[in-house]
């Protein structure tokens, strides 16, 4: 019997179809309950920029260091790594030396990107 991806996939595109369905359910009940809840309070303490309970020294609009993006995408990067090295260590004992040559080749890599840091 001839079979076609849709049939091989089936049990994972229903399983996506359900969770985008779930999702979408959930997203369109938060929405209701903002809509249906209006309640909003318009005073000072509220539209001010929270600086931890003090008052606000300066406006909230103002640059920052761009030291702070590049921490944020270091820890992209390393998770990104984690997600990578989380199903070659489960499998580690299958590989070839070639396999375990180019492991160390993206950690060596991934190392050198972070001294470089």
């Amino acid at each position: 019997m001839k079979t076609t991806y849709i049939f091989e996939f089936q049990y994972f595109i229903t399983l996506f179809v359900l969770c985008t369905a779930i999702a979408g359910l959930l997203l369109g009940i938060n929405f209701f309950i903002a809509k249906t809840k209006k309640t909003r309070i318009k005073d000072a303490e509220k539209l001010s920029a929270y600086e931890c309970g003090f008052d606000p020294f300066e406006e909230a609009r103002l640059q920052f260091n761009v030291h702070y993006y590049i921490v944020g995408l270091l820890f992209l990067i390393f998770d990104i790594e984690i997600v990578y090295l989380f199903p070659a260590v489960g499998i580690l004992q299958n590989f070839t030396v070639n396999e375990i040559i180019n492991i160390f080749f993206f950690l060596t890599i991934l190392t050198v990107g972070f001294l470089y840091e």
